[in-house]
């Protein structure tokens, strides 16, 4: 059982991180083209 716990753990870890480096790059855009269309 353990040998397929870390894998698992690993595969969350990773979608967690891209989670945040999408959500963290959308925010930059929609700050860029909320400037742009001031």
């Amino acid at each position: 059982m353990e040998r397929f716990n870390q894998p698992v753990r690993i595969d969350v870890l990773l979608a967690l991180y891209w989670q945040r480096v999408l959500s963290v790059r959308l925010a930059a855009l929609d700050k860029e083209i909320f400037d742009e269309s001031l």
